[in-house]
């Protein structure tokens, strides 16, 4: 089974931003972020379309540097901490003529351990292991070009979780899947909070709703908000929510996630519903 090593240690934040900022070109995205994300927490990162959340997510991944300030991972640079890190794109398109199978994808995720690119028997080992405990070993000699998107969503989660990393981080990972698929993907997901650091990038409300401690509100400055559990009704009004969870005072310029004085509350249920206008 995958391990459950990776628990909350209360001795240092798996993620620490300080003032970062980042701009393509003249066209700032990201303002002076400042917050941590400790060891164990489940994060959502939220905001509107073109609000900067895909840019925090490579920053933190390391796949973009900051033009100003600094951000840790597992306490180091970010760039360096790949190895600590899993990562689940949104979706994972390949040639269908491309023979790649789902145990060869997933031994992807440990090749990175060894700079030959030689798979050993524990990497081998490992990936058997960790198809199995997530049910996914009956398609282990499946190409991966022919699954479903559920499946595939699942073999990138594998992938991603083949190296026990300390923390993982998700991208719209039920975006293109449907919803029995995305129910069962939030089920193997909600194994691992607690386990592990979890920070996801989602329009998903339940999915936020159910196993989302805060979330990081994203519209070029970056807010921290608990989570207040949500009336299942509402859902279907989540752009309206999502409005109003990014339209903060000029009062609240500071977010570091540590300030709890500064961290609001989400409005409530009637308050996030939309009004006819």
């Amino acid at each position: 089974m995958i391990s459950s090593e990776n628990k909350v240690n209360g001795s240092r934040p798996a993620i620490c931003c300080r003032g970062v900022s980042f701009a393509y070109g003249h066209a700032p995205v990201l303002e002076n972020a400042d917050f941590d994300i400790q060891s164990g927490e489940s994060i959502a990162i939220i905001g509107p379309n073109g609000g900067g959340k895909t840019t925090l997510l490579r920053l933190l991944l390391g796949r973009l540097t900051p033009d100003s300030g600094t951000i840790e991972v597992g306490g180091e640079a970010a760039s360096r901490a790949s190895v600590r890190v899993g990562y689940v794109p949104q979706s994972l398109e390949l040639d269908r003529m491309f023979p790649v199978t789902v145990m060869d994808l997933v031994l992807m995720g440990r090749l990175c351990r060894n700079s030959f690119g030689f798979a050993s028997r524990a990497d081998r080992k490992a990936v058997a292991e960790t198809l199995l405990d997530l049910g996914l070993d009956h398609l282990a000699r499946r190409a991966f070009a022919e699954l479903s998107g559920g499946q595939r969503q699942s073999v990138l989660l594998a992938r991603a979780l083949v190296n026990r990393p300390d923390i993982l981080f998700l991208d719209e990972p039920t975006t293109h899947i449907d919803l029995s698929s995305a129910e069962r993907l939030q089920e193997i997901i909600a194994r691992f909070v607690g386990r592990m650091t979890v920070l996801t990038v989602s329009h998903d409300l339940n999915f936020v709703a159910r196993h989302v401690g805060r979330v990081l509100c994203v519209d070029r400055k970056v807010r921290v908000h608990p989570v207040k559990p949500i009336d299942g009704k509402f859902t279907g009004h989540f752009e309206g929510a999502l409005r109003q969870m990014v339209q903060h005072g000029v009062e609240e310029v500071s977010d570091h996630a540590h300030k709890t004085a500064k961290v609001s509350q989400l409005p409530s249920a009637d308050e996030r519903a939309p009004r006819d206008v």
